[in-house]
């Protein structure tokens, strides 16, 4: 009975296009420059506001193995870095720089670099085309169950 169940990739889509709301989940991407000392930070942040390169900044300075990447750090979601830092860094907009941020691994400057609240169709995909194949087999199975009660009486014993 369930063996001609199929679900097309324009199903997926169509589904996901109208459902998007179930699949917001912010992220961001941010870089960071992290050194030990408050004047430290506080003059690289002066550096930045004169026209200084953050990324250049980042990799002759942080203390941070990310300072190699001009302290990217890639994309991460809330509850993934300490509380002072996940409270900076998704206040900025992109492309902004944060003020100083004290953290319990040292001072932090962060830059946005990006911004995401959707997950990308391709993540959920798989997800999605169980969710209707399922939804595809109750429909049939209910169907199927309709037409027994209608063919068929059952009676007390």
């Amino acid at each position: 009975m369930f063996k001609t169940i199929n679900v097309t990739d324009e199903e997926c889509e169509a589904y996901y296009n109208e459902n998007k709301e179930q699949f917001k989940e912010e992220m961001i991407r941010a870089a960071h420059i992290l050194v030990e000392e408050e004047e430290q930070a506080n003059e690289l942040l002066a550096a930045i506001e004169g026209g200084a390169d953050f990324h250049e900044l980042a990799s002759a300075n942080s203390k941070c193995p990310s300072g190699s990447r001009g302290g990217d750090l890639g994309d991460f979601g809330r509850g993934q870095m300490v509380p002072e830092f996940e409270q900076a860094a998704f206040a900025l907009n992109i492309g902004e720089i944060s003020g100083v941020v004290k953290t319990q691994f040292g001072y932090h400057l962060i830059k946005l670099l990006d911004k995401k609240d959707v997950v990308p169709f391709t993540d959920v995909k798989g997800q999605i085309q169980q969710y209707l194949t399922s939804k595809k087999q109750n429909e049939m199975y209910s169907n199927f169950t309709q037409g027994l009660k209608s063919k068929y009486t059952v009676e007390k014993a």
